[in-house]
Parts: C-alpha cells; structure tokens; sequence
C-alpha cells in the first residue's frame, strides 16, 4: 500500500526561527516549511533564509534580528 502524503507543515507562532549559536557567529535559522539550516551569520545564505521568512511569515526574520540586536 502507497503512504498518504501527511498535510503541510504548519509553522507554530511560538517557535523562534533565528536561535544564536557560538556568540553570534552562526545560527540555526528553521524555514518556513520546518526544516532547520546551521549557517554562518551575514553569510548570503543567512540573508537568503531570513528574507524568505519575511516573505511567509509576515516580516517574522526581520523582528527576530532586532530582538537579537542584529538588526
């Protein structure tokens, strides 16, 4: 028997998307599907997933880095 596809990832509101690692240097930034990236701070990576998070989530990347204070 084929396995259903489960429904789409929801994102809780609860959940931080930016958490700080190694004193700022790097970050785990969790999309907007759910899944978790470890990326260097200010890399173009980093930038890429917080503006997609802007994007799907109502500017959430960008509230998180002003409570960080990396805004």
């Amino acid at each position: 028997m084929a396995k259903k596809k489960s429904e789409v990832f929801q994102p809780s509101g609860d959940v931080r998307r930016i958490i700080s690692l190694n004193k700022g240097n790097h970050a785990y930034v969790i999309d907007h599907l759910g899944k978790v990236h470890h990326v260097e701070r200010n890399s173009d990576r980093f930038n890429e997933l917080v503006a997609t998070l802007d994007e799907n989530l109502d500017g959430r990347g960008s509230r998180e880095l002003k409570n960080l204070g990396w805004a």
